[in-house]
């Protein structure tokens, strides 16, 4: 993946593989501490779960330009991953939970 920062490594990791700061992430492994999970970016009533799929495709509070699922599926996706996160510098980060 060239030469990124730890930083852009560690979030363009979580945003592949789905592990990482989000609201379902809280609901999933966290349970019993009472977190907020409900993303508020108002794209739906009642609030959707902050996912990385709703992060990445849905959610009006990110830029997504052209980027939609069946990107993923392309043999190499990593370039518009890469894209996604450089125009968005708080998805997938802990700054960013709900």
């Amino acid at each position: 993946m060239g030469n990124l920062s730890i930083t852009s490594y560690a979030r363009t990791v979580r945003a592949i593989t789905g592990h990482g700061p989000s609201g379902a992430y809280r609901a999933r492994f966290r349970p019993k501490a009472g977190e907020p999970t409900l993303c508020t970016c108002g794209f739906s009533d009642p609030p959707p779960l902050q996912s990385h799929y709703h992060i990445a495709f849905e959610c009006p509070a990110y830029y997504h330009g052209n980027f939609a699922p069946a990107h993923l599926l392309e043999l190499d996706p990593f370039p518009l991953i890469r894209a996604f996160l450089q125009v968005n510098p708080t998805a997938f980060t802990f700054d960013d939970l709900p």
